[in-house]
């Protein structure tokens, strides 16, 4: 078939109206791609590991069972006891261990340091009550607990706490938080006392007096008939006992410490 020249100018028309590659359609391509990366699943978190020592088995029945309700949680062991745990270990290694602090035979500290050998990565969560011993609630942070609740707090408080360790967080709950701050008043208390008491022999205390009073080592050694090398000894010794760097400043340890009494009052 012979075109004219008409026919001939149509078919260029056309030809120059198609999209090229790379225009629209390209765009259309490229959109569709976009959409579907961005409708890609995202990858789900593994669940958290969570280990239950707790002599009471319904307890731990209980615990498992609603923790396991959610995709978020995995419940590794549930054990009564340290020895159970270790005469079977689990599968896999707990991300947070929930402990009862009134376990039987004081286990709770065992378990809370054998956990920090055996599962160095794991926080251990102890559950305790507000008429816990006060010393055996510290015992449990000493020991490396990260985390301490009462057991009458609500589940979603335990949840709550449970995602804190798992972020590397530490807590205690405001009905715990008594307890463990009158201990370290308590202890705090000791510390003093024990520091008030008094170190030296009859004595450095006789020398000490009479470095109060002024008197120079020498003498010292002509007041109590000793030599100098005696007296320069025990100012030595008091010197090292009350880690202090002068013999006035041991005097004024002395006085702050009731240990002598001031000439003036």
């Amino acid at each position: 078939m012979v075109l004219n020249q008409a026919d001939r100018r149509r078919s260029i028309d056309l030809l120059n109206r198609r999209p090229a590659l790379g225009g629209r359609n390209q765009g259309v391509v490229h959109g569709w791609h976009r959409a579907a990366t961005a409708a890609a699943p995202q990858p789900v978190p593994a669940p958290l590991q969570i280990g239950i020592v707790d002599d009471s088995h319904l307890f731990r029945e209980c615990m498992a069972a609603v923790l396991e309700e959610e995709d978020r949680y995995s419940v590794s062991f549930q054990m009564p006891s340290l020895e159970a745990l270790q005469a079977k270990p689990p599968s896999f290694p707990p991300d947070v261990i929930l402990v009862a602090c009134a376990l039987p035979g004081g286990g709770a500290l065992e378990l809370i340091r054998w956990a920090g050998t055996e599962f160095p990565g794991a926080k251990v969560l102890v559950l305790g009550r507000e008429e816990d011993q006060e010393a055996q609630i510290l015992g449990c942070i000493e020991a490396g607990a990260s985390g301490l609740i009462s057991r009458n707090q609500s589940l979603d408080d335990l949840k709550q706490s449970l995602s804190a360790l798992a972020n590397g967080q530490t807590l205690c709950s405001p009905e715990l938080a008594q307890s463990v701050f009158s201990r370290l008043k308590e202890l705090s208390g000791r510390r003093e006392e024990a520091s008030s008491e008094n170190v030296l022999t009859p004595r450095e205390m006789e020398i000490l007096e009479l470095v109060a009073d002024g008197l120079s080592n020498k003498e010292i050694a002509q007041r109590l008939i000793i030599s100098l090398h005696t007296v320069k000894n025990h100012v030595h010794n008091i010197l090292e006992k009350l880690e202090v760097g002068g013999r006035y400043a041991a005097v004024t340890y002395a006085y702050e410490h009731r240990w002598l009494r001031r000439r003036w009052q």
